[in-house]
């Protein structure tokens, strides 16, 4: 394997217990199932340039069983360093660089559903669960703003803000957020008017 490893380490003296080694680079934040269980992004790449040797997985980990990996999945290319994770735990979203906005089963690693924007994400995705219909919003380089359907990745609204941006859009307290280099724009969710 060329890549990384996971470590388990022994809080008291700092020896290693175990290692579990995957493919990449970890990317972002480990997303915690409770229960000793976690899912892991890793990829080989860098965020904003594209090669043909960009590669991406996602783990899923089981510090308790004696095979600590219960599952790995390949993906298209690398995806975008944080993801998100739905509250329940059971559905993670990404981007991947080349478009692409996937939802993954957290069980099993099973890609739920894909839908392919036609252009880069440079940003992850947001998600926003507080409505009576969970969202996934990507910003994709053309300046399309993209909301999808949590449930089947169906596109159920798009903005043109004019161009791409390396922030995610962020979404607080009934409003959805999206920067660009030189504007903020801030939408109701569901509204298409600034």
């Amino acid at each position: 394997r060329s890549g990384s490893a996971f470590y388990e380490l022994n809080p008291d003296d700092g020896k290693i217990i175990s290692s579990v080694p995957v493919d990449g680079n970890p990317m972002g934040k480990i997303m915690d199932l409770d229960d000793g269980k976690f899912l892991v992004s890793t990829a080989i790449g860098q965020v904003g340039l594209n090669k043909d040797t960009d590669a991406g997985w996602l783990y899923g980990i089981d510090m308790h069983h004696t095979k600590p990996i219960r599952w790995v999945t390949k993906l298209a290319t690398m995806g975008l360093p944080e993801g998100q994770l739905s509250k329940d735990k059971k559905t993670a979203f990404f981007a991947l660089k080349n478009g692409d906005m996937i939802a993954v089963d957290t069980h099993d690693g099973h890609i739920l559903w894909t839908k392919n924007f036609g252009t880069e994400f440079k940003t992850d995705v947001t998600l926003f669960e507080d409505g009576a219909k969970t969202l996934v919003i990507g910003h994709t380089t053309d300046g399309i703003v993209h909301v999808v359907d949590a449930d089947n990745g169906h596109e159920i609204q798009k903005m043109n803000v004019g161009t791409g941006s390396y922030s995610a859009p962020l979404y607080a307290d009934g409003m959805l957020y999206i920067t660009t280099p030189h504007s903020i724009y801030a939408y109701h969710v569901g509204v298409s008017e600034k």
